[in-house]
């Protein structure tokens, strides 16, 4: 559009200086999608002076062409720039450079004569391109950092999830609110240790896939039981699994639970099977009373319980 008005008016010079910034924009968008952030901020800033200072010269200063610096100087503050120059130097730039053509240019005469009807005309355009300019980049800051607020929720959920796959909820609500050293001790609890009858020499004749596949079939099995009851899930080591009722929060009627749940690990191990139709037979021990809780470890840390009861 402003190449065709320029031409129209006779400022041929000013309508080439505009087929260049058509040019200059694909090469900005260019380095902004490569990261190159300042390169493309200072060709922009080029452009928006160049082409601004020379239509405020070939127009005079009533076309309002110097309003669109006062727009990009705008645009630049609320752009998230990490570096303080970049973010205040090209605003300062700017408003100094529209301060200069309006006092420069406020009582010149312009190159190209322009009815002044159609010079308001093209002032009210102009200022209303750059208010434009400006609600778009606004738009544009607010969507990519709703965007990258959605993304950071998101990240924030997957860490909470992932802690709370690892330590029960009031356990991890206690670390975030900055507790250093959890031990608790527990009056009565009950512990369930389930493993898989002769594992050794089954493991020693499948394949490390076939393996591997067995022992996540049975323990998701066991995952999902252990969920339904309730209870939770201490570790597993190898072919064993560890659970626990009673802790971190006491249940009056914990070995019940951890009974029923006995009775349904079976029932599930005997619907998996190894290579060969070979049956997964679990054992299972179950007993009750005080254990210490508590979580240890700097890096990959667990919750974990400790005593006599654990032991037996």
């Amino acid at each position: 559009f402003q190449i065709f008005l320029f031409w129209s008016l006779g400022a041929t010079t000013l309508a080439l200086v505009n087929i260049i910034s058509v040019l200059v924009y694909p090469i900005v968008l260019w380095a902004n999608k490569k990261g190159k952030y300042h390169t493309a901020a200072a060709l922009v800033f080029l452009e928006v002076a160049v082409h601004q200072s020379l239509a405020v010269y070939f127009l005079g200063i009533g076309s309002g062409f110097q309003y669109h610096l006062i727009a990009f100087g705008s645009g630049m503050i609320i752009f998230p720039f990490r570096h303080i120059i970049t973010k205040f130097f090209y605003p300062i730039l700017s408003i100094a450079i529209f301060w200069a053509l309006d006092i420069y240019f406020r009582d010149a005469s312009s190159i190209v004569t322009v009815d002044p009807d159609f010079l308001d005309l093209l002032k009210i355009f102009n200022i209303t391109i750059s208010f434009m300019t400006l609600v778009g980049v606004i738009l544009l800051f607010e969507n990519t950092a709703n965007r990258a607020e959605a993304n950071l929720q998101e990240e924030y959920q997957r860490a909470e999830n992932l802690l709370h796959n690892i330590l029960p909820i009031s356990i991890a609500q206690r670390l975030k609110k900055g507790e250093e050293i959890i031990a608790d001790k527990m009056e009565d609890a009950t512990i369930l240790f389930a493993d898989i009858k002769g594992f050794t020499p089954i493991a020693s004749a499948l394949s490390p896939e076939e393996l591997v596949q067995t022992l996540n079939e049975l323990f998701k099995a066991f995952d999902d039981l252990v969920e339904d009851h309730e209870v939770e899930k201490i570790k597993t080591i190898g072919d064993s699994y560890m659970v626990a009722s009673g802790i971190p929060k006491p249940w009056l009627d914990h070995q019940i639970i951890v009974a029923e749940l006995a009775l349904k690990m079976l029932e599930a191990a005997e619907t998996i099977r190894f290579h060969k139709d070979l049956p997964v037979q679990i054992r299972i021990g179950i007993h009750s009373g005080p254990v210490v809780a508590g979580v240890i470890g700097k890096k990959k840390f667990s919750y974990d319980l400790w005593g006599d009861t654990v032991n037996v």
